[in-house]
């Protein structure tokens, strides 16, 4: 049974992968440092198996109350009948911060339909969730927002016709790649890259690379370049057996974001992220599929059985300048929503929640009030994240100039 209180302090877990940081999500979280550096990938705050969050403040519901089970056990009560029923009893987005300091993979997700059957056949072979060789986590598909928290680079799906051409005009090594691309066929073409012989991929990228250094060593190469990324995924190592990944970084758009801009990528989108810091608000799914630049698991064909081979015209988000006190991002699915909002000192918010919410502190300090239970509240400091549950009317108050992110499932529209 849900208890009367209606908001909780909730702790999500830190994910390390080779990718991430040292020090931004300990700074960020007012973690204790480890004393042996760790890489600090991502921060989850949800109810995935994998990493559930956990109620700080929860002596009513028991110790270190595991957000998964509880849903488990209730799910109306923590997620209201509706999205009980639409969501098959499971929390349908996952909160994520990140700390990108290298490239992380070229990838691409599933649409549910795929991620359905997919995991159904790995179950039946009877593959373990944690077996290395395992593709498919869960039977979700994992379209997700990135909202920009730095400077942020990223690749985003396929350029378009025209400038994808002038690519492979400019870059001398990518000529007789020009017939694979004359009729604008990007299947095809992606298809032959993926699929070259190993010594083929190193005749094109290893003189490439080459020349990108000296580039770079003079001067002449920035973040808005591929070659500044290439070379930085290289920086340090030999030039013996290139990775294929390294031609996405040139076949895809490079999109820079600057802080609060926000960019969607929906099922089958080929990307990969560069660098910086962001929050990512997805589907609740650890569903990833691999084509290179990583060292977890390849699986190129799998990669190319999911792909929309189209070419991408980036669209990204910018917030209206000043800020309003909540921006809401525009998500174009129902499985979650996700809002900034901009408080100054003293100031305060009404909302009524019609799922559970997560409301994560970044800058500032809060105070959360119920407006049914006068001992119902939380301190908020930045940093730290709650939990509010379905069917709550509360005000958030800002004790110092605060801004925080709120996500959660939308309303039907009726």
């Amino acid at each position: 049974m849900v208890a009367s209180k209606t908001m909780f302090k909730i702790a999500g877990v830190l994910q390390h992968y080779d990718w991430g940081g040292t020090t931004f999500l300990t700074q960020l979280l007012q973690l204790q440092p480890e004393q042996i550096p760790i890489k600090n990938a991502e921060y989850w705050v949800g109810a995935h198996p994998k990493g559930p969050s956990i109620l700080l403040n929860s002596n009513c519901l028991g110790a270190e109350a595991n957000l998964y089970e509880l849903i488990k056990a209730n799910p109306q009560g923590y997620l209201n009948a509706y999205v009980a029923k639409k969501f098959n009893n499971t929390l349908p987005y996952l909160f994520k911060i990140l700390d990108v300091q290298q490239t992380l993979s070229i990838q691409v997700h599933p649409t549910k339909e795929q991620a359905q059957v997919c995991f159904m056949r790995e179950n039946n072979l009877g593959m373990p969730l944690d077996a290395p060789d395992r593709q498919f986590k869960d039977n979700n598909h994992k379209p997700e927002l990135m909202i920009a928290l730095s400077d942020f680079w990223l690749l985003h799906g396929f350029k378009p016709p025209r400038e994808l051409m002038a690519t492979l005009h400019y870059y001398q090594h990518f000529h007789n790649l020009l017939c694979h691309f004359a009729h604008e066929d990007y299947e095809a073409f992606y298809r032959y890259i993926m699929g070259m012989p190993q010594p083929m991929v190193n005749a094109h990228l290893i003189p490439l690379l080459q020349e990108e250094r000296v580039k770079k060593q003079n001067g002449t190469l920035t973040k808005n370049d591929p070659g500044w990324w290439s070379t930085k995924f290289y920086e340090g190592k030999e030039l013996i057996s290139i990775d294929r990944g390294i031609f996405s970084i040139y076949f895809f758009n490079l999109v820079y974001a600057q802080p609060g801009e926000a960019i969607f990528q929906k099922a089958g989108l080929p990307h990969a992220y560069l660098e910086g810091q962001n929050i990512e608000i997805m589907a609740n799914s650890d569903n990833v599929l691999r084509g290179g630049l990583t060292s977890k698991k390849i699986d190129i064909d799998l990669l190319l059985q999911h792909i929309a081979f189209v070419p991408t015209n980036p669209q990204k988000y910018r917030p209206p300048k000043p800020e309003p006190d909540v921006i809401n991002y525009p998500v174009p699915i129902d499985d979650f929503a996700i809002s900034k909002i901009n408080l100054s000192t003293q100031k305060s918010l009404s909302a009524c929640t019609f799922s559970l919410e997560i409301l994560f502190c970044y800058q500032g300090a809060t105070t959360l009030m119920s407006d049914n239970n006068k001992q119902d509240y939380l301190s908020l400091q930045a940093g730290e994240f709650a939990m509010i549950l379905p069917n709550s009317n509360y005000h958030i108050v800002a004790q110092q100039d605060a801004i925080c992110f709120k996500a959660y499932v939308p309303r039907p529209i009726n």
